[in-house]
């Protein structure tokens, strides 16, 4: 089995597992988002199974979007949203926890490079938990996206 063959799902889930818990979507985004930036800088493909798309990526994005809803409805997550509170928080769960540490067990079974994949998330992760979303929005590697996308500073 190959490293792209790691579900974008699992690399979403594994952002929550190692955060617990993530405030905003904003936040969960751009998280997400530097996660996926810094497998293809370290020239792993499974960071390719993310797209980017303005408002369609992340926890907005449609299949994670569906995909979150999904694994609320199968009790792997929790997410909080009341009426007029912002931001919605995202919590993982015990049975969360455990498909993740399963995943974890198959790939590293499966998938050579494995360990060094969920270093560099690791990393990525811990660099990145302490921000907001806004400071994380701010990071070269997204004003550099974002540039892309409207050819100016954003």
């Amino acid at each position: 089995m190959n490293e792209e063959r790691i579900n974008k799902n699992f690399l979403h889930m594994y952002s929550l597992y190692k955060s617990d818990c993530i405030e905003g979507n904003l936040k969960f985004e751009k998280l997400c988002y530097e996660l996926k930036e810094s497998l293809i800088e370290n020239s792993y493909k499974c960071g390719q199974n993310f797209d980017f798309e303005r408002n369609k990526f992340g926890p907005r994005e449609d299949g994670l979007s569906k995909a979150n809803i999904k694994f609320e409805m199968m009790g792997l997550i929790e997410i909080e949203k009341e009426l007029g509170k912002k931001p919605v928080t995202y919590k993982i769960k015990e049975k969360g926890k455990l498909w993740v540490e399963s995943l974890k067990k198959f790939y590293n079974k499966t998938v050579p490079d494995f360990s060094s994949i969920i270093s560099v998330a690791d990393n990525s992760l811990e660099e990145n938990y302490n921000l907001s979303g806004t400071q994380i929005v701010k990071k070269e590697r997204v004003q550099k996206a974002k540039e892309e996308m409207w050819g100016k500073k954003v």
